[in-house]
C-alpha cells in the first residue's frame, strides 16, 4: 500500500532559519519592553510582559525540539521466522457494527505469523454483554465462510469480559496480559486497536521488523481519523503526526497515541503492566517504559483508520482528557525530575504541557487589551509606532517559523483549535493541579456516535472574550482619536489572539438544525402586523417596518437549516 503521507514531508528545514531569527528578534523586544515598561500601570504592564516572555519560552521550546525531523518511511524487513502476535480490541458499549467491521479488519491482516485475537468486553451489563456475543458469532460465521479457506496463518479469536475493575482502559488491558500470560505465553508482542479502528491489512507487517531490536518497546502508526469536508474540528492533526511526532522520535521521545500500537508485553511486564495512575493509559505508559531505558518508535505510515468526535462537546470531551493527562504529568510526575530519560526527552515531554499552559498566556492577552482599550492605558510609554517597531520582527518571525514548518500542510485550521481551545486547556490545567498526585478525575469514554445540537453553551468563555475586546474597542473608537496615545501593537496583538475562537463558535453549532415552525411564525407576525395597522393607524409607507419581523423570520429559518456552518 502507498504511503500517502509522503507529501507532507518537510527536509528543507529552513523553520529552522526563521526560528533563530524569531528567537533573536524577540529577545531584543522582551528588553525594549523591559526598558519601557509603564510602571504607573504596572497591573496592565506586568502581566502583558510575563505573557509575552512566556510565548517567547513556549516558542522557542518547540524551535528547538522541531530543529531535527526524522521520517521512518522504509518499512523494516520481517524475521524469517514471523513472531506470533496477539490483537486485542478493548470494547466498551460500542455499537456491534462498529465492532464487527473493527474485527473483520483484523481477520484480513496479511501476515504469516501466528495471531490471537482477543476481543475483550469492558461493559458488564446484560445488554451490552448480548451485544458483544452476537458480534464475535458473527464474525466466526464469516471467518469460516470467507476467509479460512484462503488463509494458511493460524488464526485463534477469543471473547473474554472484563473482571469489575475501576481502572478503564487500562484495566482492561492489564486483564488481557493476564489472559494472555496464561493462555498464549508464547506471544510477546501486542498489537492494540481500538473498537472504532479499522485496521490495514499490512499493519502488522509494515512494524513488526521494529522489534528485532530487544530495546524497542513499541511501534506506534499514523492514526488516520474519518473526517467532514475541511476538517471542520481539526482532527486530522496533520501538525502532530507529520512534524511534532517526527521530531519527538529524532530523540526517542515519541509516546504511544493508544491505538495502532504494537507493545512488547515483556517490557510491559517490567514496569508493571499498563498504567492505572492517569485517566488514559497510552501516554504515561510510554512515558515510563522509555524513562526505564526502552525505545519508542514512530512509523511515519498510516496503518489504521477510525471515528473522530464531530460535535463540540465530544471533541472537548476528547482534547480535555489529552491535556488534563499531559498536565497531571507535569504537576506530578515531571519530566524535568523523571529519572532515566535524556535531556532532549525531557525537553520533548515537556513542550506539550508548556503548550497547554500557554492557553492562559493567550487568554491573559487578549483580556489585557481589553482593559487597555476601556481605561486607555498601555503597557509601554513609548509611542505606538516605536512599539511596533520593536514587536514587528518577533511578529513576522514567527509567522514565518509557523508557515515553514508547516510548509504544504493546511495550517490555519489547526491553529484556530491550538488558541480557540484555550479555556478548556486552562481548566484541564486547574482539574489537575487541584486533583492531586492521588486522585485522578473520573474518565468519560469518547462517544463513537456524533450528537448534533446547539452547543452556544460550551463556548461561552470564548463569546464573551470577543465580546470585552470588541466592546473595549468601539468605546475607544468612539473616545479617543486614532492619532493620539493609542497602542496599536497592543491592540493588534489582543485581536490577533482573538480572532482565533471564532472557529470554534462556528462549529459550536456544526451539523445543528434549527427546530422552528416557518409557517405558525408567519401567522403569528401577520396577526402583529393587523394589530399595529388598526391600533396605530399605520400609513402605507411605514408599514415596511412591520415587515422586518418577517424577513428576519425568514433568515433564521434558512439558516437554521443549513446542514453545515461555512
Amino acid at each position: 500500500m502507498s504511503n500517502k503521507y509522503t507529501c507532507y514531508i518537510n527536509t528543507k528545514n529552513y523553520h529552522n532559519y526563521a526560528g533563530i531569527i524569531f528567537i533573536i528578534s524577540t529577545i531584543v523586544y522582551l528588553f525594549w519592553l523591559v526598558a519601557n515598561l509603564n510602571l504607573t500601570a504596572w497591573w496592565v504592564s506586568m502581566p502583558f510582559f510575563l505573557a509575552q516572555t512566556f510565548n517567547f519560552f513556549s516558542l522557542s521550546l518547540s524551535i528547538y525540539n522541531h530543529r531535527k525531523l526524522t521520517y521512518r518511511v522504509n518499512r523494516p524487513p520481517i524475521p524469517q521466522n514471523p513472531p506470533p502476535l496477539a490483537i486485542v480490541v478493548p470494547v466498551y458499549k460500542e455499537a456491534k457494527e462498529i465492532v464487527k467491521k473493527t474485527v473483520k479488519s483484523l481477520l484480513h491482516i496479511s501476515y504469516q505469523g501466528e495471531i490471537v485475537i482477543l476481543v475483550s468486553n469492558d461493559a458488564l451489563d446484560d445488554e451490552h454483554k448480548k451485544s458483544v456475543i452476537e458480534a464475535v458469532k458473527e464474525i466466526r460465521s464469516y471467518w469460516f465462510e470467507h476467509c479460512q479457506k484462503k488463509s494458511t496463518a493460524l488464526r485463534r479469536l477469543y471473547l473474554r469480559h472484563s473482571r469489575p475493575h475501576r481502572q478503564a482502559k487500562a484495566g482492561n488491558l492489564n486483564q488481557c496480559l493476564q489472559f494472555l500470560e496464561k493462555y498464549a505465553p508464547h506471544i510477546d508482542l501486542l498489537l492494540v486497536q481500538d473498537a472504532d479502528e479499522v485496521a490495514y491489512p499490512d499493519i502488522v507487517k509494515s512494524i513488526v521488523g521494529y522489534f528485532s531490536d530487544p530495546e524497542v518497546a513499541y511501534v506506534q502508526t499514523i492514526k488516520q481519523s474519518k473526517v467532514s469536508s475541511e476538517d471542520p474540528f481539526g482532527n486530522r492533526d496533520l501538525m502532530w503526526y507529520a512534524r511534532t511526532a517526527v521530531a519527538k522520535d529524532s530523540v526517542n521521545a515519541m509516546f504511544s497515541c493508544g491505538s495502532g500500537v504494537i507493545w512488547r508485553i515483556s517490557a510491559l511486564k517490567k514496569i508493571g503492566g499498563f498504567s492505572t495512575w492517569n485517566i488514559v493509559e497510552d501516554l504515561t505508559t510510554s512515558y515510563n517504559l522509555l524513562a526505564a531505558g526502552f525505545k519508542g518508535i514512530y512509523h511515519y505510515e498510516a496503518l489504521s483508520y477510525g471515528l473522530a468526535p464531530e460535535d463540540l462537546a465530544n471533541f472537548i470531551k476528547q482534547r480535555g482528557t489529552w491535556a488534563l493527562d499531559t498536565m497531571r504529568i507535569f504537576f506530578w510526575d515531571n519530566p524535568l525530575v523523571k529519572k532515566g530519560l535524556t535531556l532532549n526527552q525531557k525537553l520533548q515531554f515537556l513542550e506539550t504541557p508548556i503548550f497547554y499552559l500557554n492557553g492562559l498566556s493567550n487568554i491573559l492577552l487578549i483580556f489585557i487589551t481589553s482593559l487597555c482599550l476601556f481605561f486607555s492605558i498601555w503597557p509601554t510609554t513609548a509611542s505606538a509606532q516605536t512599539h511596533a517597531l520593536y514587536l514587528l520582527p518577533s511578529f513576522i518571525a514567527m509567522e514565518a517559523y509557523f508557515l515553514l514548518l508547516a510548509w504544504n500542510i493546511p495550517f490555519n485550521r489547526i491553529r484556530q483549535f491550538w488558541i480557540g481551545l484555550a479555556p478548556c486547556f486552562v481548566i484541564a490545567s486547574f482539574k489537575a493541579l487541584i486533583y492531586g498526585p492521588n486522585k485522578k478525575p473520573a474518565y468519560v469514554v469518547t462517544r463513537k456516535d456524533n450528537k448534533y445540537q446547539n452547543y452556544i453553551n460550551l463556548v461561552l468563555p470564548q463569546i464573551i472574550l470577543l465580546g470585552i475586546i470588541g466592546l473595549g474597542l468601539i468605546k475607544t473608537l468612539i473616545s479617543t482619536p486614532l492619532y493620539s496615545e493609542f497602542d496599536w501593537a497592543t491592540v493588534f496583538w489582543g485581536f490577533f489572539q482573538a480572532s482565533f475562537m471564532i472557529q470554534i463558535i462556528k462549529v459550536s453549532m456544526w451539523n445543528y438544525t434549527l427546530d422552528f415552525n416557518f409557517s405558525l411564525s408567519l401567522r403569528f407576525v401577520n396577526k402583529i402586523k393587523i394589530f399595529a395597522q388598526d391600533k396605530f393607524k399605520v400609513m402605507p409607507i411605514q408599514q415596511i417596518k412591520y415587515l422586518m419581523p418577517r424577513f428576519l423570520i425568514f433568515l433564521m429559518a434558512f439558516w437554521g437549516r443549513k446542514n453545515n456552518i461555512q
